[in-house]
């Protein structure tokens, strides 16, 4: 009778161990899949584009006087989303047709600007 207690003791430990590796994988691959990016570098990079998403909003709120029109050239590429919804968020009036804008609102890269990129308003008649 005492044999077969520890040949099940031991089946039992063996199977213990077992499933506690598959468990410590699947923790270390969730935790390398979740930490996987945030570097110092890539935590900079996404601090300053939060920042940079954050300064043209305000611009562009701050830039438009009510009632004004903005068309927003390229509405496919990064900037030109990010307008769109900005516009949104400060209730501005945008439309597709550059004819009927009172504006136009893109976004440029500027060495001099404290955070690489401004906001551009130009009349649009």
């Amino acid at each position: 009778m005492m044999p077969i207690r520890v040949g099940v003791t031991a089946l039992a430990a063996l199977l213990l161990i077992l499933s506690a590796r598959g468990a410590f994988d699947a923790a270390k691959d969730g935790i390398d899949r979740v930490t996987a990016g945030t570097s110092r570098a890539d935590v900079r990079g996404e601090n300053q584009t939060r920042r940079q998403f954050e300064r043209i909003q305000a611009d562009l709120i701050a830039g438009v006087p009510p009632r004004e029109v903005v068309y927003v050239p390229g509405p496919g590429t990064l900037w030109g989303q990010r307008l769109l919804e900005f516009a949104a968020i400060g209730d501005i009036a945008v439309t597709a047709d550059p004819a009927q804008a009172d504006l136009i609102a893109t976004v440029v890269a500027d060495t001099s600007a404290p955070l690489k990129v401004r906001l551009v308003l130009e009349a649009a008649r």
